[in-house]
C-alpha cells in the first residue's frame, strides 16, 4: 500500500511539473493574462488595477494540510499597499459602510502563516462587495472550496472582480475612488483522482444573492469573456478547450462532469 501511494503521489508530482512553468505555486499554471501590477505576496499574488484602485485577480493554491479546523481565531488590520504607488494606494476610510472590505484571498485560506494572513488585509487584496453578497452566498461559496479541498487535498484558486463595461463609466467610492465591482468571480482548478485536471467556474452579481451555488457555476470561457483575462495558458489547447466548458467542473459540487485527459504537455 504504501508502494502504490508513493507511485501515485510521484506521478502526481510529474504529471503538475510537466504542466508547470512557474516556480511560484500560487501561479503554478501560469498568470492569467491581462493588465495590471503582479505582486507576490507571501501565500498569494494578486495582479493590481491602478486605474481601479482593485485587484483584477488574486491566485493562490490551496492546500488540506494549511487549512485551520477552526477559525482564525483573530482579527486582522486593513492597511495600504507600501508596495504600490503613492496615487494608486486605497486606505480603510475608502471604503464606507455601503461595501464590506472583501479580502479575495480570505483570510481562513491564510490563516497556515502569519505572514499570509497579514497579508490578507493589505488593501490591494481588497475589492468594495456588497455585505448582502459577502456574509451569505460569497461566505458559502468560500467555504465551499475549502470542503471540497479538505476531500481532494488541494486546489488552485484564482478570485477577482468583474466590471461592466471594462470599467468604463463604474460606480465608484471613496476619496481613492475605487471602482465598484459589477460582479465577481472564482475560478478552480484541480486534479480528479485519475488525474485528469477540470477547473470550475462561478460567477455571482454584486448584490445579494440567493439561489443554490450550482446556479452560479459557469464556464471558464464565460469569465475569460467577462473579464478579458486568460486562465491556465501553460496547458495544451486541447486540454485547456475542454478544461474552460461548464462540464469540466460539475464534479465539483458533487455532480459527475465530464473529465479533462490529463494528456501530455
Amino acid at each position: 500500500m504504501k508502494i502504490k501511494s508513493s507511485i501515485i503521489i510521484l506521478f502526481t508530482a510529474l504529471l503538475i511539473s510537466a504542466y508547470s512553468t512557474e516556480s511560484n505555486e500560487n501561479i503554478r499554471f501560469g498568470a492569467p493574462s491581462g493588465g495590471g501590477k503582479i505582486i507576490v505576496k507571501h501565500g498569494f499574488v494578486l495582479s493590481f488595477d491602478g486605474a481601479l484602485k482593485d485587484p483584477l485577480w488574486v491566485s493562490y493554491c490551496l492546500k488540506k494540510e494549511n487549512l485551520p479546523q477552526a477559525g482564525p481565531g483573530r482579527n486582522g488590520v486593513f492597511k495600504p499597499d507600501a508596495s504600490l504607488k503613492e496615487s494608486y494606494r486605497t486606505s480603510r476610510a475608502d471604503y464606507p459602510d455601503a461595501y464590506e472590505k472583501c479580502p479575495m484571498a480570505p483570510a481562513v485560506d491564510m490563516a497556515y502563516n502569519k505572514k499570509a494572513f497579514a497579508d490578507v488585509f493589505v488593501l490591494s487584496n481588497v475589492c468594495p462587495m456588497s455585505p448582502a453578497l459577502k456574509n451569505k452566498k460569497w461566505r458559502e461559496l468560500e467555504e465551499a472550496v475549502r470542503g471540497f479541498v479538505k476531500k481532494h487535498g488541494q486546489a488552485w484558486v484564482v478570485t477577482g472582480p468583474v466590471f461592466a463595461n471594462g470599467g468604463k463609466k463604474q460606480k465608484r467610492t471613496g476619496v481613492a475612488r475605487i471602482a465598484v465591482p459589477s460582479g465577481f468571480y472564482k475560478v478552480i482548478l484541480y486534479q480528479s483522482e485519475d488525474f485528469a485536471f477540470h477547473a470550475a467556474g462561478f460567477y455571482m452579481d454584486n448584490r445579494a444573492e440567493d439561489l443554490p451555488l450550482a446556479s452560479y457555476m459557469t464556464s471558464v470561457t464565460d469569465i475569460e469573456a467577462k473579464t478579458g483575462l486568460v486562465f491556465f495558458g501553460v496547458f495544451p489547447p486541447e486540454v485547456r478547450a475542454q478544461m474552460k466548458k461548464k462540464s469540466s467542473g460539475e464534479d465539483f459540487l458533487g455532480n459527475k462532469g465530464s473529465m479533462i485527459p490529463a494528456g501530455k504537455p
